[in-house]
């Protein structure tokens, strides 16, 4: 199911940018990429939900032009992070994070030692939108149809609300090969 999802939502970008090619794999294992094929790779939080992060990024490595680019976002949990789902035993953000990383610092080391050269980085509050359990709601119980959702105005407003998660912050990098 999750990849007629996926393929779905590149269906959408290519109606929409004719000039790329678009391609639904495994993103630990993308097989129809040669090496050193890309300019740009990015990666948003993907790199906590897959078994061996580490492989991740000789992947992305292996892809990426020598010079090229990488922006990858993650999730960053203090100590004293909470939140409701539990994974291995552990208090976590989502229920299918196979782990949040304990420190930026943790996080920079891992891209490091990846061989990428971090350019920047930006550690902001982990904030989640109010109007995506909204919208779930009104749709599971077919108040309204997902057309009438989207141009709804009320829906437009709780979509902007955000709230933030105690603990939680999301890291982004910018990354060269």
């Amino acid at each position: 199911m999750q990849w007629i999802y996926q393929k779905k939502r590149l269906e959408r970008v290519k109606n929409h940018i004719t000039n790329v090619e678009t391609i639904c794999s495994d993103v630990a294992n993308v097989k129809q990429l040669k090496d050193s094929q890309l300019d740009l790779v990015i990666c948003t939080q993907v790199i906590e939900h897959v078994e061996d992060d580490k492989k991740l990024l000789n992947k992305i490595y292996r892809v990426l032009r020598p010079g090229s680019y990488l922006y990858i976002s993650s999730v960053v949990k203090k100590w004293y992070g909470w939140y409701f789902y539990r994974c291995n035993d552990k208090w976590v953000l989502d229920p299918t994070h196979l782990r949040e990383y304990a420190s930026p610092k943790e996080f920079y080391d891992l891209l490091i030692d990846g061989r990428f050269k971090i350019l920047d980085q930006k550690l902001s509050l982990f904030k989640l939108p109010v109007g995506d359990a909204f919208n779930r709601i009104i749709l599971k119980f077919g108040i309204i149809n997902e057309n009438k959702l989207r141009k709804s105005k009320i829906s437009n407003i709780f979509s902007n609300l955000r709230i933030p998660v105690f603990g939680y912050y999301v890291i982004e990098v910018i990354a060269r090969k």
